[in-house]
C-alpha cells in the first residue's frame, strides 16, 4: 500500500521542512496494523505542477494537510490527481478546513473525507480501513462524504497525550511513547540542509525556520482562535527528558536558526522553568549565545512563571524582542470575546517592560467582536504607555473559530471579506508575492460598521508610521513622563489625519477607496502589498516638516504639555528611517527614565548611525538635539526626499 503525505510550506510561515511527513510515519510505525504492507511518500516543498510530476507510482491513499499559506497549492493538485489518479481516495486535514460549511470541498470527486482535530489516530484507522477495504463512517473524527455532504462523526477523535507527560486522564485520550523527531533525527535534519540548500535566500535573513513544541493544547475558548475552543482543549505537555533530548538535537545541528516554539501557553508549567533553562544551557554549550532568534507565545495567566522564562532566556538569546498578546485592553470586548488575561498595566510592571533589556511589543487585533474605533485607539494607546512597541494587526476569522459558527454569526451580525494571504506566499527564490491563498477577515458587526473598519485601518497605519518610526516617539515618551497619556497625545493628531482630507499630502478618500479594493476587488493594499504608508508619503512626511506647516501643526496640538516637546519632536525627525534605497538609515532606542538621553555614535559598517542610550543620561534633549541637527544631515535628508 502506496501512502502519500504532503503539507507544502510556503515564505516565511515554513519551517523548511514538513514535520506532517515524519509525524504520521512514526505514529503508524508504532501503532498501525500492516507496517510491512507500507510504503511511504512525500513531496519536497515545490509547486502543484512539480508535484504531480514527481507522482509516479500510483498511491493507494493520500493525505494532505491544508493551511491557509498552502490552500489553493493543495486544491490545485487534488485536480492533478483526480485527473492522473481519478480512484485515488484524497483525505484533508488541517486548519483551513471550515467544517462550518464545507460546500467549497463538494466539487473536488476524489476527497474521500476529511479529519478534525488532531490527525494521527484517525489517520492510521483510515490506513487501516483503506487497506482492509472497509468503509470508512465510524471512524472518530473522520467526515466522510455522502454524497453533496460531508457527514459528521458521532465521536471526536481523540486526542495525543505523551507517556510520562503531564496531562489529564480519560478515555479521549491516546497516550503515545515516541518522539518523531528523535526517531528520524538524521532524516529531518538532512531534509532541512537539502530544502535550504535549495533554496537560496529563503528569508531575508538566511535563516533555518524550526517550528517546535513542547506541549499540546489550549485551555481557553477565545472565540477568534482555532486552537483552544476550535480544535485543543486540555493541555497535554512531553515529558522532560524527552523535551530536553529534543531541544539538543536543534540547538546542536542548526546553526543561524529561527526556533519558533509554537506552544499556545509556554509558561502555564511551572516545568516550562526547566525547559528554558535548557535552551539556555545548549545555546552556552554549543557557543551560539545571540546568534538565535527565539519566539514564544507566553501563557495569559501565569505571569511568575512568564517572567522567569524571560529573565532565563534575555541574556542569551538575540536581540528578537518578546511578544504579548494582548488583542484589547478593554474589559468588555475581552469578555465579549472570551479572553481572561491580567491587564497590560499589571503585565508591563511584572515584566518590567520599561526596564527590561529585551524590547516587547504587544499584539493587539483590530477589530473584534464588541469593539468601536474609539476602544481599538485607546488600546493601541494603552500599550505604548506600557512601554511596549505596537504590533497591530486585522483580525481574521480561522474556518474553525467559534467567529465563524452560524450562531455566532447571527448573534453579532457578522459581514466577512476574503483576501490574499499575502505575506505567507512569498516565493522563496525572488521574493514575489503570489496570490495563491486566501484568509477571511471579519470588517462589520454590531458594535461597529464598515466605515468605522476603514478608519481603524488608517489609524493603525498612521501611529505604526509616526510612532514606530521614531517620528513623534520622542515627544510622546516625554509627554507619558509629564503625566499626559498617549491618548492625550495622539487624540488631536489621530482626529486631524481623519478629516482634514490632505493635511499629509495625502488624499484621504483616496486612502479609504484603496482600502475598499483591497477588501472587496481583491487590489493591493495601498500602493504596494502591505501598508498603506509607502517611501512616497515618507518622503512628503519629512518635506513637510522641513519645509511647509506640518511641524508648526505638530507643536500647535502639544506644545502645552511640556516645553521640551519641540525639541524632542525635532530628534524624532531626525531619527526617521531615510528608506531601502537611500546611502544611510538611522535607527534610535530611547532610555526610559525621568529625562530621556540618548548617544549618536559613528555611523557603523551598515551605513546606519546608531542612537543609544548609554552615556549621554546627563544631557538635555537640547543637548542631544544638537548633536542630530547638523546642516549636513539635515541637508540629505531633505535631498534623499525632495521630489
Amino acid at each position: 500500500m502506496n501512502v502519500l503525505i504532503w503539507s507544502p510550506t510556503t515564505g516565511w510561515s515554513s519551517s523548511n521542512f514538513s514535520p506532517h511527513y515524519y509525524l504520521f510515519k512514526t505514529h503508524y510505525r508504532h501503532f498501525g496494523k500492516y507496517n510491512d504492507a507500507v510504503t511511504w511518500y512525500t513531496h519536497s516543498d515545490i509547486t502543484a505542477e512539480q508535484a504531480i510530476k514527481e507522482t509516479v507510482v500510483k498511491p493507494d491513499a493520500v493525505f494532505l494537510g491544508i493551511y491557509p499559506w498552502n490552500k489553493n497549492i493543495l486544491h490545485n493538485y487534488i485536480n492533478y490527481l483526480g485527473q492522473k489518479f481519478p480512484s485515488t481516495p484524497v483525505f484533508m486535514g488541517g486548519v483551513e478546513l471550515n467544517f462550518h460549511d464545507t460546500s467549497e470541498l463538494i466539487p473536488y470527486k476524489n476527497i474521500t473525507a476529511l479529519i478534525k482535530g488532531e490527525g494521527e489516530v484517525p489517520m492510521s484507522d483510515i490506513i487501516n480501513h483503506v487497506y482492509e477495504g472497509r468503509p470508512l463512517q465510524g471512524i472518530p473524527g473522520v467526515w466522510v462524504r455522502s454524497q453533496d455532504k460531508f457527514a459528521c462523526p458521532t465521536k471526536e477523535a481523540p486526542k495525543i497525550k505523551y507517556k510520562g507527560g503531564i496531562g489529564p486522564k480519560g478515555n479521549d485520550f491516546f497516550e503515545v511513547n515516541y518522539s518523531y523527531l528523535i526517531e528520524n533525527e538524521k532524516d529531518i535534519l538532512a531534509d532541512i540542509h537539502r530544502n535550504f540548500a535549495n533554496t537560496p535566500n529563503r528569508n531575508r535573513l538566511n535563516q533555518k525556520y524550526f517550528f517546535w513544541e513542547s506541549a499540546r493544547g489550549c485551555p481557553y475558548g477565545c472565540v477568534y482562535c482555532d486552537w483552544g475552543g476550535g480544535i485543543n482543549t486540555k493541555v497535554r505537555r512531553k515529558p522532560q527528558h524527552v523535551i530536553n533530548k529534543e531541544l539538543d538535537i536543534i540547538f546542536k545541528n542548526l546553526d543561524n536558526l529561527y526556533f519558533h516554539l509554537v506552544d499556545a501557553n509556554f509558561g502555564i508549567f511551572p516545568q516550562d522553568i526547566e525547559t528554558a533553562e535548557h535552551i539556555a544551557y545548549l545555546l552556552k554549550k554549543y557557543n551560539k549565545v545571540g546568534d538565535m532568534d527565539i519566539s514564544i507565545t507566553f501563557a495569559k495567566n501565569n505571569e511568575d512563571n512568564v517572567a522567569r522564562v524571560m529573565e532565563i532566556l534575555n541574556p542569551v538569546k538575540s536581540d528578537m524582542p518578546w511578544s504579548l498578546d494582548i488583542q484589547s485592553t478593554d474589559k468588555q470586548v475581552l469578555e465579549d470575546i472570551k479572553r481572561v488575561q491580567q491587564p497590560i498595566s499589571y503585565l508591563a510592571d511584572k515584566y518590567k517592560i520599561k526596564e527590561n533589556k529585551s524590547k516587547f511589543y504587544t499584539n493587539v487585533m483590530l477589530a473584534l467582536p464588541g469593539t468601536t474605533f474609539e476602544k481599538d485607539f485607546k488600546s493601541w494607546c494603552d500599550v505604548l504607555d506600557a512601554g511596549s512597541q505596537i504590533s497591530g494587526y486585522i483580525t481574521t476569522v480561522p474556518p474553525q473559530s467559534e467567529m465563524l459558527e452560524p450562531k455566532f454569526v447571527k448573534e453579532w451580525n457578522v459581514q466577512t471579506f476574503k483576501t490574499t494571504y499575502e505575506h505567507a506566499t512569498l516565493n522563496h527564490l525572488n521574493y514575489t508575492l503570489q496570490n495563491n491563498a486566501e484568509i477571511i477577515h471579519m470588517y462589520s458587526c454590531k458594535s461597529f460598521s464598515l466605515d468605522d473598519y476603514v478608519n481603524i485601518l488608517m489609524v493603525h497605519e498612521l501611529i505604526q508610521l509616526i510612532d514606530g518610526a521614531y517620528i513623534t516617539k520622542f515627544a510622546r515618551i516625554l509627554a507619558n513622563q509629564n503625566g499626559y497619556t498617549s491618548y492625550d497625545f495622539y487624540k488631536p493628531i489621530v482626529e486631524r489625519f481623519l478629516n482634514d482630507k490632505t493635511w499629509l499630502g495625502v488624499d484621504i478618500d483616496d486612502i479609504r477607496n484603496s482600502i475598499k479594493d483591497w477588501m472587496f476587488n481583491n487590489q493591493p493594499f495601498g500602493n504596494y502589498k502591505g501598508s498603506l504608508f509607502t517611501d512616497a508619503l515618507m518622503k512628503k512626511l519629512i518635506v513637510a516638516y522641513y519645509t511647509k506647516d506640518l511641524r508648526q501643526d505638530l507643536l500647535g496640538y502639544i506644545s502645552h504639555m511640556h516645553d521640551e516637546l519641540e525639541p524632542a519632536l525635532d530628534i524624532g525627525f531626525r531619527t526617521l528611517p531615510v528608506g531601502k534605497s537611500k546611502t544611510f538609515t538611522i535607527e534610535s532606542r530611547l532610555k526610559y527614565n525621568s529625562n530621556p538621553a540618548c548617544e549618536l555614535s559613528v555611523v557603523n559598517k551598515n551605513n546606519t548611525v546608531l542612537i543609544t542610550p548609554e552615556k549621554l543620561e546627563n544631557q538635555s534633549l537640547m543637548q542631544i538635539g544638537a548633536r542630530l541637527m547638523s546642516p549636513k544631515l539635515i541637508d540629505n535628508i531633505i535631498s534623499n526626499y525632495l521630489p
